[in-house]
């Protein structure tokens, strides 16, 4: 437990360093990038050209640069976003709750509020969805010329609504739309050409369980019709292998099944395929390093169409464990329950009742 709590609070510090403070910002507002440098000699700025002239951009010009370049062209460093600032404000909200440490800047939730599909900006994706949605946009863009790109994003949207809920905030300006914008790309079936709906993340059931994240852990229960859904749409693909086990399989399919395991739980679903996918991970994982397959993180293109790819091991162990200690929870609270007794200690742990 000691040492559990020494990496969580590395990893808190870690996620602190990349608050961005930098006018027009504050306290509260990440980026996925620290504070960078645009090139300045002229060699810098030659190569940078060339960089800018072969990918095209996006061009941001936004004031952050990736850890591992010295130097990066001015045009497509990149601003702090709605999907940083969610995820790091909720790990410091569940830091606060588990360690201790001080939570978030009070406040925080403004920025969401401040960068919405207002009808302002050129919003690029999705393209499916009429301007002026009021849902949460990605980036935080600085300036707030008129007619900046950005884009809507609904793992970003998701991830936001969690965050809002985890800090009892769902009144903030935009909850309501963001829900909405979720609750029509499922029940829509937006989600199944995923590129038309995220630009950020692959299409690996990591969305299905964001959303329900978002409804069982943050209490947005606005959200409950795309839980449901989302919930069904994984028990008609799921897929079952000669010893009972059960996986999913979207190219990563260890990742693909903790995923799926923790939306069936996040929906309420006890069905026995749960516990055959966790039969699954459990007989998947690497005798020799204890780990499970690399996965695709993230992913994004360039204007000229170079796709970037960010691949972590690391992620989908985290994913798993988190899937194996719901599923213990989750039997041991029906244990209890069948027995009778007060599960003071596991309530909610297992996730929120059946949206469906």
């Amino acid at each position: 437990m000691a040492s559990a709590r020494r990496a969580r609070l590395a990893a808190i510090d870690l996620m602190r360093r990349f608050e961005v403070r930098e006018e027009p910002f504050g306290a509260g507002a990440f980026g996925y990038w620290p504070k960078g440098e645009p090139a300045s000699g002229l060699w810098q700025r030659v190569a940078g050209k060339v960089f800018v002239k072969r990918v095209r951009g996006p061009r941001r010009n936004g004031i952050l640069a990736p850890l591992n370049m010295k130097v990066f062209p001015r045009e497509l460093m990149v601003w702090p976003d709605a999907d940083c600032t969610a995820v790091v404000n909720a790990a410091l909200l569940e830091s606060r709750c588990i360690d201790g440490v001080a939570g978030p800047a009070e406040g925080f939730e403004r920025w969401f509020a401040r960068w919405r599909d207002n009808g302002s900006t050129e919003r690029v994706f999705p393209a499916s969805l009429e301007q002026g949605s009021g849902a949460y946009l990605t980036w935080f863009e600085g300036r707030h010329e008129p007619g900046a790109l950005n884009d809507l994003d609904v793992v970003v949207n998701a991830n936001v609504l969690f965050a809002l809920g985890l800090s009892g905030a769902l009144e903030n300006p935009g909850a309501d739309e963001a829900a909405r914008f979720l609750n029509r790309a499922v029940l829509e079936g937006w989600y199944r050409e995923f590129r038309s709906v995220s630009k950020y993340y692959d299409d690996n059931l990591f969305f299905h369980y964001t959303v329900s994240r978002a409804y069982a852990e943050g209490g947005v229960r606005s959200v409950g019709p795309a839980v449901g859904a989302l919930a069904e749409d994984l028990l008609e693909r799921v897929r079952v292998r000669e010893d009972g086990s059960a996986y999913w399989d979207l190219g990563h399919p260890h990742f693909n099944t903790a995923c799926a395991v923790l939306t069936l739980l996040n929906a309420g679903r006890r069905d026995e395929v749960v516990a055959r996918a966790v039969r699954y991970l459990v007989r998947e994982q690497c005798g020799r390093r204890g780990c499970w397959e690399r996965m695709t993180a993230f992913v994004t293109s360039s204007d000229a169409g170079v796709r970037v790819y960010w691949s972590s091991e690391a992620f989908t162990a985290g994913m798993v464990l988190e899937a194996l200690y719901r599923w213990v929870m989750v039997r041991e609270r029906g244990r209890r329950e069948a027995a009778g007794g007060r599960l003071t200690e596991l309530d909610g742990v297992a996730g929120g009742d059946d949206p469906a």
